[in-house]
C-alpha cells in the first residue's frame, strides 16, 4: 500500500466515517450569511405580523414568536402545533414551560392524575416568575431564554424523568432530590435549575437522568435542540431502556438519585454541532460494547451532509442545527402570512404547559 493510501486509510479511522478532510467539502459556512438569513426571515415575519395589528410592536411582543435569533415560547407552541400534524410526529406530545415553576407545577399533576405515558416539556429553564417579573432589560433575550428539554416516561409504577439540555452546563456538584435546599442558580447552569424544581415536586416512586454531553455551541439554538430532542423522543418507544442498557451511566449524587448519561441515542447527537464532540461519541460506539447497540452508520450518513468548514479556517461544523433554525423560521414566517392576530393568539399558547392535564 502506497503512503499516500495508508495515510488517507488513516485519516478515514481517525475522523471514524466523518467526512471532515479539507478537500471533500468545497462549501463553507458563512457566519454573517447565516445570521443575515436568520434575520431577514425574522424582520420578514414580524412585518407581517406588525401588519395584522392596529396597536403594532408591544402586542407583537407579546405573543413571544422572536427573541433576538431565537425562536420564543410562543414560536414553540406554533411548532409544536405544526408538527403534529405531520404524520411522522403524530405521536409528538410536548408542552412549553414559560418558566421553571410551570415545570414543577405540571410533575405535581403527573403524580396527582397517575399519569401513564411519554410527554415532553420545553422548559425555559433560564429563569423564575419573580425574576422574569421584574426583570430590567427586556430587549436583552439572551439574559432571560434557554430551553431545556425534560423527557419524562410514566408508567404505574415509577416516573422516568430526562434532564436534556444542549449545553452541557452540570458543574459536577451534588444534588439531592429529597432536599429542598437546592438552589436556584438563575444565570446559567440550567440543568440545575430543572432538578431543583424537580426536587420541589417532591414526586415518588422516580427516577431522574441527565448527560453530560455538550451538543451547542452557538448561542441561539437550544430551542432548536429542545424541539428536535422532543420529537426524537416521541418516536423511540424504548428510549429509558436504551439509557440503562448503555453502560455509560454514571452517579450524579452519593445517594444515586440522579445519574448521567455519557452516551445518548443517535438520534440526539445528529444536530451536534462540534465535529470534535461527535468523532468522540463515534469512538465511544465503536470501541465498546454499545457498537451493536447503537448503530452509527445512519447518524454518519446524516452529519456527512451537513458538515460545512468556516469561512476562513480550515475548522469544520455540523451545519444541521443552523438548518433546522432557518427551517423553523420559515414555518413561522408562513403561519404568520397565512393567520389573523386571534388565530396566533390562539396557536401560540396552544401547548402551554398550563394545559397539560389540566380540565379548569
Amino acid at each position: 500500500m502506497t503512503s499516500s493510501l495508508q495515510s488517507q486509510k488513516n485519516t478515514q479511522i481517525n475522523n471514524y466515517g466523518l467526512s471532515v478532510d479539507k478537500n471533500t467539502r468545497k462549501q463553507t459556512f458563512e457566519s454573517t450569511k447565516f445570521h443575515g438569513a436568520v434575520l431577514a426571515i425574522q424582520k420578514q415575519a414580524l412585518d407581517r405580523l406588525e401588519g395584522l395589528l392596529e396597536r403594532g410592536k408591544e402586542q407583537v411582543k407579546g405573543l413571544q414568536i422572536v427573541e433576538g435569533y431565537m425562536v420564543g415560547v410562543g414560536a414553540l407552541n406554533l411548532l409544536i402545533h405544526h408538527f403534529r400534524k405531520r404524520k411522522n410526529d403524530y405521536t409528538l406530545n410536548a408542552y412549553v414551560c414559560r418558566d421553571l415553576e410551570s415545570l414543577r407545577e405540571s410533575l405535581e399533576r403527573i403524580e396527582k392524575t397517575h399519569f401513564v405515558g411519554k410527554v415532553a416539556f420545553l422548559v425555559n429553564s433560564m429563569m423564575d416568575r419573580k425574576v422574569i417579573k421584574t426583570f430590567s432589560h427586556p430587549d436583552r433575550w439572551s439574559s432571560r431564554l434557554h430551553f431545556t428539554s425534560v423527557l419524562v416516561e410514566a408508567t404505574q409504577n415509577r416516573i422516568n424523568l430526562f434532564v436534556m439540555d444542549s449545553v452541557s452546563s452540570l458543574d459536577g456538584k451534588t444534588y439531592s432530590l429529597k432536599s429542598q435546599e437546592v438552589p436556584i442558580i438563575r444565570h446559567g447552569k440550567y440543568q440545575a435549575n430543572v432538578i431543583a424544581q424537580i426536587a420541589k415536586a417532591n414526586l415518588k416512586r422516580l427516577s431522574v437522568y441527565t448527560t453530560n454531553v455538550s451538543r451547542q455551541a452557538d448561542d441561539c439554538s437550544c430551542s432548536t435542540f429542545a424541539l428536535e430532542d422532543a420529537r426524537a423522543f416521541s418516536k423511540l418507544s424504548d428510549f429509558f431502556l436504551q439509557i440503562e442498557n448503555s453502560g455509560q451511566l454514571i452517579p450524579c449524587d452519593d445517594k444515586r438519585e440522579i445519574r448521567y448519561a455519557q452516551l445518548l441515542p443517535p438520534p440526539f447527537m445528529k444536530i451536534t454541532q462540534s465535529i470534535t464532540k461527535l468523532k468522540e461519541y463515534l469512538k465511544v460506539n465503536f470501541s465498546s460494547k454499545n457498537s451493536k447497540l447503537y448503530d452509527v452508520h445512519p447518524l454518519k450518513e446524516t452529519v456527512n451532509k451537513t458538515i460545512r468548514r468556516k469561512e476562513g479556517t480550515n475548522r469544520k461544523l455540523n451545519m444541521a442545527a443552523e438548518k433546522k433554525h432557518i427551517t423553523y423560521l420559515e414555518i413561522l414566517s408562513d403561519y404568520l402570512k397565512t393567520k389573523s392576530f386571534s388565530e396566533l393568539e390562539k396557536l401560540t399558547k396552544q401547548y402551554d404547559s398550563s394545559k397539560f392535564l389540566n380540565q379548569s
